[in-house]
C-alpha cells in the first residue's frame, strides 16, 4: 500500500477570520461545522440552502445580498465584503 500524506489547502486567510467563519457557517449555511480553506467558495456548499436562501440570509444578517460573483470568489473575500457591509449598516457615516 502506498502511504501518501494528505495535503489540505492552506487556511491562513480563514484562520484570521475564525469568529466570522464560525458565525457564517452556523447562521447563514446552517451547518454544525464545515472544513473551510482559503480556496473554499460558496458554490462548494451545494445541496444545502438555495442561492436565494443564502442571499436572503446574508442580507438579513449583514445588510448585503449576493450576486453571482459572490458564489465563485474565495469565501474569505466574501466574508470581508459581508463584514464591511454590516459595519456600514451598523455605523453609518
Amino acid at each position: 500500500m502506498d502511504e501518501r500524506e494528505i495535503r489540505f489547502a492552506p487556511t491562513g486567510q480563514i484562520e484570521r477570520r475564525q469568529a466570522l467563519v464560525e458565525e457564517f457557517v452556523a447562521e447563514v449555511l446552517r451547518l454544525p461545522w464545515a472544513f473551510i480553506s482559503d480556496e473554499t467558495q460558496l458554490q462548494d456548499f451545494g445541496g444545502g440552502r438555495t442561492e436565494l436562501e443564502l442571499a436572503e440570509a446574508c442580507y438579513g444578517r449583514y445588510g448585503m445580498g449576493l450576486e453571482a460573483r459572490h458564489f465563485e470568489m474565495p469565501l474569505y473575500l466574501l466574508l470581508d465584503e459581508l463584514e464591511a457591509a454590516r459595519e456600514r449598516r451598523d455605523f453609518p457615516n
